[in-house]
């Protein structure tokens, strides 16, 4: 039976004493029912993996717990961001958690002509806080970078300035088959992902301006988040 984990962001080592915060603490003591003595896993977010021993001196609102372990998972040499418009209600959730257990380095929501619901800060702190879940559910050691909300086409111009290599999906762009055969995938990679309305016409011909290739995995419209998760699948598998 795997361990239970929890979110500690500092730098772990063999036998300092690490307290949760709250949130936390109220996870390992009152949710997980946890004992003094019980082995945890607790994660940095950079990295790090600690096994740590709940000690007795613990409480719901500060779990204090010893280092016993440390390991160091290496980062991947791909770096991938999804930008993405935001998906209605709780399929923002499934987003996050899809594009976090993939391996997915950022993910940045990204408002466009055509979205129904709207990035702004207080929908980048919920992110924040749902791939953090994520990661201790699935045990990712590096947590994804959630970016502050942005403009479609002033993100898109970012990227274009910055020369980094960008994908644009959009159901009327050339195959991902006829995309693979012709192209060599860069190490760093950019991905827009639009509305299920799919971006503008002004928004796709800026972007091409900008350097974006126009991509399609689908003949049909795709929900955001599957289209989010299909493109992040097919970039990671390249």
């Amino acid at each position: 039976m795997s361990k239970s984990r929890f979110y500690a962001p500092r730098d772990f080592v063999v036998g300092d004493s690490v307290e949760l915060d709250t949130e936390q603490s109220r996870h390992a003591i009152k949710s997980r029912r946890l004992k003094p003595g019980e082995s945890v896993e607790l994660l940095n977010g950079v990295g790090q993996i600690a096994v740590a021993k709940l000690m007795p001196q613990s409480s719901r609102s500060a779990a204090v717990l010893t280092v016993q372990e440390v390991s160091t998972e290496k980062t991947s040499t791909f770096d991938l961001t999804i930008a993405v418009a935001v998906p209605k209600g709780d399929r923002q959730k499934t987003l996050l958690d899809m594009l976090t257990q993939l391996g997915v380095n950022r993910i940045v929501p990204i408002n466009c002509e055509y979205s129904a619901t709207r990035a702004n800060d207080k929908l980048v702190s919920k992110w924040q806080r749902l791939v953090i879940e994520s990661c201790k559910q699935s045990g990712r050691a590096w947590f994804p970078e959630i970016g502050l909300a942005a403009e479609a086409l002033v993100f898109g111009k970012q990227a274009g300035d910055h020369g980094t290599y960008f994908l644009l999906a959009d159901p009327g762009g050339e195959s991902w088959q006829d995309y693979c055969k012709s192209t060599e995938l860069a190490h760093t990679v950019v991905c827009l992902v639009g509305p299920e309305g799919g971006f503008s016409e002004s928004e796709i011909h800026a972007m091409v301006k900008f350097g974006g290739r126009r991509v399609t995995i689908a003949s049909h419209i795709l929900r955001i988040e599957t289209a989010a998760v299909a493109m992040a699948s097919l970039l990671l598998a390249v």
